[in-house]
């Protein structure tokens, strides 16, 4: 009876050379993929302008404590802060759009500063009697609602714009340079000087000099 075969012992250093062979001939078939690799543009960490809706809220009671809700909502309404969010009534997935002129044309809005929404609503053109309206108003009239989603603000405008409403608004907790000063006993010490001099000036000229008394007087 014949005795079995023994099994051959690998030959591990021609398996190795046989790998490295099959190696450098991918490597001449496919590119390097440094060649292929596009050059990233440094990430910038600086924040958005744009906040959303709640952390403008937000945002604005850090910077004024006599601010109300009804004061942010009456600046917003005005279309004077930028503003992007998606609408309701548009086709499709779109990207956020800007909607203050959208929000200052509205009859009536709703905020709702938890959600990042406003629902706003609009008269119909049979309700605008006596108004000018645009050509654009005519081909295409607004529905009867919008709803706004994903509210974002631009802050840097809405600080601009709470300031001229006469709301004191510090911004990193700067005060802008016209801030309001609250009455000082010495300010009302000047005042009413400044009342006297121009009642005397009327009874010696029979008239009220200038508001500048520097005119007259060095001090």
């Amino acid at each position: 009876m014949a005795e079995p075969e023994r099994p051959q012992k690998p030959n591990y250093e021609q398996a190795a050379k046989d790998v490295e062979a099959i190696r450098q001939q991918l490597q001449l078939q496919v590119p390097e993929r440094e060649t292929t690799r596009r050059e990233v543009p440094p990430w910038n960490p600086a924040p958005s302008p744009y906040r959303s809706l709640k952390d403008t809220y937000i945002a604005s009671l850090s910077g004024c404590n006599e601010i109300s809700m009804s004061d942010l909502e009456a600046v917003l309404a005005r279309g004077q802060a930028e503003m992007t969010g998606t609408r309701s009534d548009a086709t499709g997935d779109l990207p956020p759009a800007r909607i203050e002129d959208l929000a200052a044309a509205a009859k009536g809005l709703a905020f709702s500063f938890d959600d990042d929404r406003i629902v706003a609503s609009y008269a119909a053109l049979n309700e605008k009697s006596g108004q000018i309206l645009s050509l654009n108003e005519v081909l295409f009239p607004y529905p009867p609602s919008i709803t706004f989603n994903k509210v974002r603000v631009h802050w840097p405008s809405l600080v601009k714009a709470l300031q001229e409403a006469n709301i004191d608004i510090s911004v990193d907790g700067k005060h802008p340079a016209k801030s309001r000063e609250p009455a000082t006993e010495s300010n009302l010490d000047l005042k009413e000087d400044f009342i006297r001099w121009m009642e005397s000036e009327k009874a010696i000229h029979g008239t009220y000099p200038p508001r500048d008394r520097n005119i007259y007087h060095s001090k």
